[in-house]
């Protein structure tokens, strides 16, 4: 053989022996896997068992997490079920999540790892949620997340809910890892749904239960004892039913805590001058501990003590007492006490039932009242809405040509006379949204006077003219830190409710006035408005205790929710003040708002005509339906050297800023056709990298309050209808306020 020969051949040697080494590697690599998916199988067979025998909903999500991060040695567990659209934590192996419980909510399909999950039904195994845009993390713990892991839990082929698991490293999670968290969920599933049904049946056999319970007491209970109209009546007949046969009795009930007794009913002979009153240690009666030490009766000469049970909760004790009793009677008397106590229980849950049922009435009235006024309130909300956005229109056009004519033009007065007339508009509207409770609420600084002149005509249409309204100001100014539009609406509740005192006239007045500290606030001065009017009525000691309960209401079905006066302590509580009510029946009545005066001067100026330029040469970019207030938008941007852009929905407002790399700021209109909302606008901007700067304006924010308060709480917001030189200055203002770094 030639030496080349022998060096093929060594070669080919050498080949052989390596993909024979590359064989065992790869059988032993085979081999651990198959071993650890054997060890898996044991571990998630152990956890199956340990969960499949609890029958608590909350204690099986509880318990699992617990036992799935011990066992399979993760960082985090959770597990979020579905409940309508949302997705919402049920149960956490990080003690710094049990605050969030029940209240942590993502939507499906919209929010974070797991919403995406909950939407799509499948699993999802991120190697770095740091990378990822839908991971979200709010408290510092989550911040040690690197990789996450989350399986659906499904239920014939439904989502229920997502098991979700976290480590620290980075791609911490393979194809074993998806395996056994899908297996484990599948586990859950049948767990929860298990429990859910145990649940159910426990409920409905304790309801049977309470029924045969109810209809046995009734059927052992005496005729004499079944006609008793209240608990105390049953007590009066076992002792004349007692009496009938020469005994005498008494009767105790325990207190809750069974710590004492009071004497409920005794005989008359037993205490001619008046049974005591007041309740008595427990303690202090050795045959009463005897009992609740377990003691069926006692027997003590001439008296024999049962315990008055009813399904086995013990309600008190009865004693009969006679010269001739004897033991062969404990048997007798202990029957008799079961009657006395289950008569007793029935009466009092006839009461409870009967005093439910006329609180359901009265709750049902209320909600029918509520519902009214609801919708009267979304049809407010509604027009005042879009009656905003010609406002804008209006006020923004009115506002170029007053600009555009010359100091001399006789029109320019015309004109300015058409914007005054568009601004007292825009205020109808801003009390519209007050009443509808859908316009944002933002405190500010507030003259008493001021607003108290600025309603006195709105107040006389409202209240009628059969009554006269008087008006009485402090010297001023009056300063308080308040949101005039919530203040406005306490004063219209506050008059609506002296109008309907006196149907037949009379006599309402509104004054301001400083007074000083109450007690326990030193140094502290209040400005006050007194509202009093001269209705024959006035309120009894009684009602003023309840006054400013929800939905306590003295009005007939129909004409009050009860929710006025409600409405108005709550807010001028969050104002930091306090409303008093003085009142007695035939002497009129009269409200005090006290709110905390402030030395800020508000920075609100009054508007003049026109629009005052604010230059500028960013790109900014105009999302708003509306063809009107977009054109007049993107008009007063452009005439102010902006370059601008514009999308009328949501989906071409989205494109745009994807497609414009130079867009600077975007201006968005929170209600948008489409799939695309102005919020998801918002949002995505907010999320942008670039720093775009954020302006959102509506003619109304009902999605703030409903949907995103807490992502947009600091969004910048412009309310509609605005002039052309209030969009500019707060364009202006946003722009040059430094990137955030």
């Amino acid at each position: 053989m030639s030496p080349a020969d022998k060096v093929q051949a060594r070669k080919r040697e050498r080949e052989v022996e390596e993909r024979r080494r590359a064989g065992q590697a790869e059988r032993r690599r085979a081999g651990l896997v198959e071993r650890e998916r054997a060890f898996r199988l044991q571990l998630l067979a152990d956890v199956g068992r340990r969960t499949t025998a609890i029958l608590s909903r909350i204690e099986l999500m509880r318990s699992s997490v617990q036992i799935i991060q011990e066992t399979f040695r993760y960082f985090m567990v959770n597990i979020f079920l579905v409940e309508g659209e949302d997705i919402i934590l049920r149960a956490s192996s990080m003690p710094e999540f049990q605050s969030r419980i029940d209240h942590l909510r993502m939507r499906i399909g919209g929010e974070g790892i797991n919403g995406w999950v909950a939407k799509s039904g499948e699993p999802l195994n991120v190697p770095d949620v740091r990378v990822d845009a839908r991971y979200r993390y709010e408290k510092e713990v989550e911040k040690l997340t690197r990789s996450e892991l989350a399986v659906p839990i499904l239920l014939k082929s439904v989502v229920i809910g997502v098991l979700d698991a976290q480590s620290e490293a980075k791609a911490a999670f393979n194809d074993l890892d998806v395996f056994t968290l899908q297996t484990v969920a599948g586990q859950l599933a049948v767990a929860i749904e298990n429990a859910r049904l145990y649940e159910e049946l426990q409920k409905e056999l304790a309801m049977r239960r309470r029924t045969e319970q109810l209809l046995r007491a009734l059927h052992v209970a005496g005729l004499a004892m079944e006609m008793a109209a209240s608990p105390d009546q049953v007590f009066v007949t076992v002792g004349e039913e007692l009496g009938k046969v020469g005994l005498l009795c008494t009767l105790h009930l325990a207190s809750e805590d069974r710590s004492r007794v009071s004497l409920a009913f005794a005989s008359p002979l037993l205490f001619p001058d008046g049974p005591p009153s007041g309740s008595s240690p427990l303690a202090e009666n050795k045959v009463f501990q005897a009992i609740m030490g377990g003691a069926h009766a006692v027997f003590e000469p001439s008296a024999i003590v049962a315990p008055l049970l009813f399904e086995d909760r013990l309600l008190g004790f009865l004693t009969v007492l006679s010269p001739e009793i004897g033991v062969d009677d404990i048997p007798a008397v202990q029957v008799f006490a079961n009657e006395i106590a289950a008569a007793w229980r029935k009466a009092h849950l006839v009461g409870e039932l009967r005093r439910s049922l006329q609180d359901l009435q009265r709750t049902q009235e209320q909600l029918i009242q509520s519902q009214k006024m609801e919708a009267v309130g979304r049809l407010a909300g509604g027009v005042a809405h879009d009656f905003n956005n010609q406002l804008t229109a209006i006020m923004g056009y009115g506002d170029i040509l007053h600009a555009s004519l010359a100091e001399g033009d006789a029109r320019r007065s015309e004109v300015a006379e058409i914007l005054r007339a568009a601004g007292r508009a825009a205020e109808l509207t801003r009390q519209l949204l007050a009443f509808s409770r859908k316009q944002v609420l933002r405190p500010r600084v507030v003259d008493l006077n001021d607003l108290v002149k600025e309603m006195r005509g709105m107040l006389q249409r409202l209240i009628g003219e059969n009554i006269r309204l008087q008006t009485f100001y402090a010297e001023g100014p009056l300063r308080v830190r308040a949101d005039p539009a919530q203040l406005e609406q306490v004063l219209m509740n506050l008059a609506v409710n002296s109008r309907d005192a006196m149907p037949e006239g009379g006599l309402l007045e509104i004054a301001t006035e400083t007074e000083p500290a109450r007690a326990g606030q030193p140094g502290a001065l209040f400005h006050a408005v007194r509202v009093t009017d001269t209705g024959t009525g006035g309120m009894s000691p009684e009602v003023l205790n309840r006054l400013f309960e929800p939905f306590f209401t003295t009005k007939e079905p129909g004409r009050g929710t009860g929710l006025g006066l409600s409405t108005a302590y709550g807010i001028v509580q969050q104002s930091g003040g306090h409303i008093t009510c003085r009142s007695t029946p035939g002497n009129g009545t009269t409200f005090v708002i006290r709110l905390p005066a402030t030395e800020e001067v508000s920075g609100e100026a009054i508007r003049a005509p026109g629009i005052e330029v604010s230059a500028g040469r960013e790109k900014i970019l105009v999302v708003e339906d509306e063809d009107q207030v977009r054109e007049l938008v993107r008009r007063i941007l452009s005439s102010a050297g902006y370059s601008v852009l514009t999308a009328s929905t949501g989906e071409e407002g989205r494109d745009l800023m994807s497609a414009q790399d130079d867009v600077q700021m975007v201006i968005t209109d929170l209600v948008l056709p489409g799939t695309v909302s102005g919020i998801d606008i918002a949002r995505r901007t907010l999320a942008d990298a670039r720093g775009i700067r954020l302006l959102c304006i509506s003619g109304y924010s009902e999605q703030l309050v409903s949907g995103a308060s807490a992502l947009l709480s600091s969004a910048p917001f412009l309310q509609k209808p605005f002039s052309g030189s209030e969009l500019l200055k707060k364009i202006r203002a946003l722009l040059d306020v430094p990137a955030a770094q």
